[in-house]
């Protein structure tokens, strides 16, 4: 064999090897954005205790109680509760005041928003709409007790609400 052999055999495995390096970096960042996504979700405190029965709950001025009905792919319980005591936005972003944690819910998804005549509902936008009561949100939606709020897959009905 001669020189210019050996040295061509040894670039050929060369190459190889760092081939097989590049596959095995690239394997490993997928599998930690994959394990990443699958963290539980931050519950927030805009969350109420899902326990609390309806009797038990104070609603102060500006107050919204959702319930979530249908809970779609997003590990929320039916019955599970939010209050919301101002503003808030809803989505599947860890920035979102509410997470709901469905692949049909966008990361800012939808804003609900006390008035002085009670609380709105808007889409923001989201992939999937919104609609309140059966209808499509296109704008600032009034909302009223027991108006079913469907976010994507995921169906939220308000409990209550009080006035701003």
């Amino acid at each position: 064999m001669e020189p210019l052999d050996v040295a061509v055999l040894a670039l050929r495995f060369g190459m190889v090897l760092l081939l097989y390096a590049f596959i095995l970096g690239v394997l490993r960042a997928a599998r930690t954005s994959l394990r990443a996504a699958e963290v539980e979700p931050v519950r927030t405190a805009a969350r109420a205790v899902a326990s609390e029965s309806p009797s038990q709950r104070s609603t102060g001025p500006g107050v919204l109680i959702l319930r979530v009905v249908e809970p779609g792919g997003s590990g929320l319980q039916p019955g599970e509760t939010f209050q919301l005591h101002g503003e808030a936005i809803v989505g599947r972003a860890a920035t979102a005041d509410v997470q709901v944690p469905d692949s049909t819910v966008s990361n800012r998804h939808a804003r609900f928003q006390p008035r002085s005549d009670g609380w709105t509902f808007q889409d923001l936008g989201s992939t999937n709409g919104s609609q309140v009561d059966g209808a499509t949100a296109s704008g600032p939606v009034n909302l009223r007790p027991g108006a079913q709020v469907a976010l994507g897959r995921v169906v939220l009905v308000v409990d209550s609400h009080d006035k701003a």
